[in-house]
Order: C-alpha cells, then sequence, then structure tokens
C-alpha cells in the first residue's frame, strides 16, 4: 500500500492539514464533497499514485482539518487551495473535485487556469435542483434546533444519495455519520449550497477557458441528477461519464472512477512541468 504523508501549512484560516501520496508524475489534487472527507476519496487515489502524484485536501471544518471551526465563502477556499498547491510548489496540476469540491476548482480556473492540466466535476450541481435546495433546509433546520441531528442528518442524506443498492446506502452512512461527528457544530450550521447566480456566473466563466473537462456522474444519484450533469457537460463541453453509482461516486465506486480519470487524462496530455 502507498505511504501517505501528512502536512500541515500555514494559512489565513490557521493551519491545514493535506495528505500527500506518490513519488513521480503529474500532481493530482483532490478535493472531496460537503458532508464528507478525504476518506472518501482515499481508494480512488490509491489507484492513481503509480502513474501520478496526489493531494489529498479536506475542506475547512472537515476532516484532519475539523479545528476549523468556520466555513469560508466559495472564493475563499478557492484562495485557500491556491495557496496550498503554492506552499507545497505545485506548479501545475490535475483538479479532481466532488461536489463542492468541484465548485473550488472551477473557481480556481477561472483564477489560474493556466496552471490547471484538467478538470473533473464529479456530482457537482451547476444546476441547483429543487431536491438539493429541499435537502439543504431541512439539514439547517436539524441542526439548528438539536445538537445530536447528525445522525438523522446523515441517514436522510444517504436516502437521498444512493438509490436502489443496499450495499452502496450501507457504506454511504458509516462514512456520511463519521464525517459529520468529527465535524465542529457551528461549521455544520453554516453549510449552504452555493447560491445559483454564483454558479451560473461561474459556469459562464468557466466556458471559455480552454482546458479539458470531465464530468463524472453517478447513474443513482438522486441529489445531483445524471441529467442535470449531462446538460453541464455539453454547456462545458466536457467529456462525460456515468459510474454505477450515487452521489459519492468515489466512495462506492473507486475503480471505475480511476479508469475514467486515467482514460481521461491519457486522451488530454498536457505538459506537466513541475
Amino acid at each position: 500500500m502507498e505511504v501517505w504523508t501528512q502536512t500541515a501549512i500555514d494559512t489565513d484560516l490557521g493551519f491545514i492539514n493535506v495528505i500527500r501520496g506518490g513519488d513521480a508524475g503529474p500532481w493530482v489534487v483532490c478535493w472531496p464533497t460537503l458532508m464528507g472527507d478525504h476518506r472518501s476519496m482515499q481508494a480512488f487515489a490509491e489507484l492513481l499514485v503509480p502513474r501520478h502524484r496526489v493531494l489529498l485536501i479536506d475542506p475547512p471544518g472537515f476532516g484532519i482539518n475539523r479545528h476549523i471551526s468556520t466555513w469560508p465563502p466559495l472564493a475563499q477556499q478557492a484562495a485557500l487551495a491556491h495557496r496550498l498547491v503554492d506552499a507545497l510548489d505545485i506548479d501545475r496540476f490535475h483538479w479532481v473535485g466532488q461536489g463542492f469540491g468541484g465548485h473550488v476548482g472551477a473557481e480556481l480556473v477561472t483564477r489560474v487556469g493556466y496552471r490547471i492540466l484538467s478538470l473533473t466535476l464529479a456530482s457537482s450541481p451547476f444546476v441547483q435542483s429543487a431536491r438539493v435546495n429541499m435537502v439543504s433546509r431541512m439539514i439547517s433546520w436539524v441542526l439548528y434546533r438539536y445538537e445530536f441531528g447528525r445522525y438523522f442528518v446523515a441517514r436522510h442524506l444517504t436516502q437521498q444519495m444512493v438509490t436502489g443498492n443496499e450495499a452502496e446506502r450501507e457504506l454511504t452512512l458509516r462514512h456520511t455519520s463519521s464525517a459529520l461527528d468529527g465535524t465542529h457544530l457551528s461549521v455544520l450550521r453554516k453549510l449552504q449550497p452555493t447560491p445559483q447566480p454564483i454558479l451560473t456566473r461561474l459556469r459562464e466563466r468557466l466556458v471559455p477557458i480552454a482546458i479539458p473537462r470531465l464530468v463524472l456522474a453517478g447513474s443513482m444519484d438522486n441529489m445531483v441528477l445524471p441529467r442535470d450533469q449531462r446538460t453541464v457537460a455539453d454547456v462545458l463541453g466536457a467529456r462525460y461519464v456515468e459510474v454505477d453509482s450515487g452521489f459519492m461516486t468515489f466512495l462506492a465506486q473507486p475503480n471505475a472512477c480511476a479508469h475514467a480519470v486515467l482514460a481521461f487524462f491519457q486522451d488530454n496530455p498536457r505538459p506537466a512541468a513541475d
């Protein structure tokens, strides 16, 4: 098994921990979804390191960065990502983001697109559905009123994220419950979907930037619907791939996701001076 090292980097938010693996090859930066942490992408990342170096970043307030008790807006998180890769002297890199992690990567592309080799968006809702808004309001309501509502939220999220696969539902519930248990309540109470006007402007700014793009969707995703993801891929001129999973594609199907992402890298070679 690959040896992973943890490094603490000083930022405006305090020390942010990152995890690195791999000895050679282009860098791949992985940013997981909200309500999750790097463990949801760990098995996927293990499959990349024979040919790539991988940087796993937990969002502020989650996982190995749960000591951060604030939730910055999208622009500040993109600036944070920029600070982290600069601190590690990573010049050019692929970005792989799940959910909100895809939004962070897209925002970073609009700032320093010349440094990003490719952008993978996995279940990143650029078309915000009524279901996403409904679930977000429910989460906020529960967490504002019940300090011990995390397990209820985890169960409800799992029901929305996974349909028709009991094994994946149990896996998602265990991961989401663990991630929520370790997260400060003040962070959870601030979580909201990125407002649609911001997503629309981000999509419009992203379209003219010449960078290879992959949209990865879960065929059983009941939160970020595959048909909406296909529309996003068409608008962005991106390759579109569906895997047999719900929302948390990298957690449920690491092998299928690695196959899709590595094939995408191979078909879109770009110089990776580092």
